[in-house]
């Protein structure tokens, strides 16, 4: 709850209302009741797609079906990865409670305020070391992984946010968020939390600093704080980005190879998504020009984003790379049958709603990514600052 209330002027209320959450299921579950389970969405009628669309979900399907074996083969590895850096992660983080306490002996104002970042820092590398290895079991048996990685802060917004959308009455005619608009909300108050936290750390460790120049701290004490959190940082950090970045390199490249045997079953992943995609846009000029304006808007509005790679000698002008790029990294391939049915949510025609999942894929991973880069570089700073006083 501490934490929280900390981060409450970003978060609002979210966060809270998790805690409160939370301590009512413990509380049930003491007394030895069952949780309330939460309303759920009243199920629409399954939609009877016909001709070129349902044509399409089947093949995109049958090549998701065929695909996604091979694809969780590299996902495993990099779950693993990333749950043994977040293990490492949380050790720093029980190290810095320890330090932090020494100080209190040695300065307690700057003790305090070091202890009680150290309490939340290491409440949050409990919960992403956590919510690391849950997705490398999940990952494992084939099961869902948190879309926001190890983000356990992230991870509860995004639950917390839909959790709210999904209790709005049925009728209310305010638009409904989609899920990529509140993922895309949770990684911007995520990304602002942690810009905080981390600019509350470097200003307290500047003070340390200061402090151990002029002998106001034990020199070893704080030597060995900047030590150890320049460690966790700075090898940590760039070990986990590493790891994703490679992962998405070698999942490029599984969609590109061409499995064994012979048949149009055994075509590469791309190649059966791109000859699935042709064919339907060829045939739907209304859903091949929303692609194209879609496509255009979108590159327009995120020139930081790459949505489209050009296939060399293609010598067609309509680039499907961003549809392909979707078809094997989204989560949301069940609700292509709603957007390309014509009844889409928020009267938003299908290939928006197909951009805001890909622009909140993209977004979630380089602000998440981009942290860990920033954060091990202020902590590179401030400890070789430390040691050379």
């Amino acid at each position: 709850m501490l934490g929280a209330c900390l981060v409450a002027p970003i978060t609002g209320t979210a966060l809270a209302r998790v805690v409160v959450r939370h301590m009512r299921e413990d509380w049930a579950l003491l007394r030895g009741r069952a949780p309330a389970a939460p309303a759920a969405r009243p199920a629409g009628a399954p939609l009877a797609l016909d001709g070129e669309r349902r044509t399409l979900i089947d093949q995109l399907t049958d090549a998701r079906r065929a695909f996604l074996p091979t694809r969780r083969t590299t996902l495993v590895s990099t779950f693993k990865t990333i749950a043994v850096t977040r293990t490492l992660l949380l050790g720093v983080a029980v190290a810095m409670i320890g330090i932090s306490c020494a100080a209190i002996a040695f300065n307690p104002v700057l003790g305090v305020p070091l202890l009680i970042l150290s309490v939340y820092a290491t409440r949050q590398a409990y919960a992403n070391w956590r919510l690391a290895w849950n997705n490398y079991e999940a990952s494992k048996e084939g099961k869902p992984t948190s879309p926001m990685g190890a983000s356990a802060l992230g991870h509860v917004l995004f639950d917390q946010y839909k959790r709210d959308r999904d209790v709005l009455p049925v009728t209310d005619a305010t638009p409904r968020a989609t899920d990529a608009e509140l993922q895309m909300k949770a990684v911007n108050r995520t990304a602002a939390v942690n810009v905080v936290s981390l600019s509350a750390s470097i200003a307290t460790g500047a003070v340390g600093i200061a402090n151990v120049a002029g002998a106001m701290l034990p020199a070893v004490a704080g030597a060995v704080r900047h030590g150890i959190r320049g460690a966790g940082a700075v090898l940590v950090g760039p070990t986990e980005t590493a790891a994703q970045y490679y992962s998405d390199y070698r999942v490029g490249q599984q969609a590109e190879a061409t499995p064994q045997g012979v048949g149009p079953s055994q075509d590469p992943f791309n190649a059966r998504c791109e000859q699935a995609w042709r064919s339907f846009l060829d045939a739907q000029s209304e859903a091949k020009a929303e692609y194209v304006a879609a496509l255009a808007e979108y590159q327009a509005r995120w020139p930081m984003l790459t949505f489209a790679t050009p296939h060399v000698g293609q010598g067609d002008p309509l680039d499907v790379e961003p549809l392909l790029r979707w078809s094997r990294e989204t989560r949301q391939f069940d609700q292509l049958s709603t957007w390309i049915s014509g009844v889409a949510p928020n009267g938003r025609d299908w290939a928006r709603h197909l951009f805001d999942d890909l622009v909140a894929i993209e977004i979630t991973r380089n602000r998440l990514r981009s942290h860990h880069v920033v954060q091990g570089g202020a902590a590179c700073v401030l400890t070789g600052l430390a040691y050379g006083l």
